[in-house]
């Protein structure tokens, strides 16, 4: 499995993005399944919420198989907190935390 932020996601779906032609080149050369978390999506739907024609393209990705929603549940969120703490200095949001933790 390939993890995906939502930088890369974003990218895909949306046409004028810099990173699209990048983006898009890279996953068809991506022989295995995506995966991403809720916390990854959530930002994602954020970022494109000005574009409901690029939710939808994402959620089509999701419907399709193409993307997985990895599961978080309790017992990952002293490793997710202990990344955020980690690295403050960087500024690691709940996405990349969580993202760093889930299981593939």
């Amino acid at each position: 499995m390939v993890l995906i932020d939502a930088g890369p996601l974003v990218a895909l779906v949306k046409a004028d993005d810099h990173h699209h032609a990048a983006c898009a080149t890279a996953l068809k050369g991506v022989h295995q399944p995506l995966g991403t978390v809720w916390p990854v999506l959530t930002e994602v739907m954020y970022l494109l919420a000005e574009i409901p024609r690029a939710q939808d393209a994402v959620w089509e990705m999701i419907l399709r198989g193409v993307i997985r929603i990895l599961p978080l549940d309790a017992g990952d969120f002293p490793r997710i907190r202990e990344v955020m703490r980690k690295y403050a200095d960087r500024v690691v949001d709940l996405a990349d935390a969580a993202l760093t933790n889930s299981s593939c």
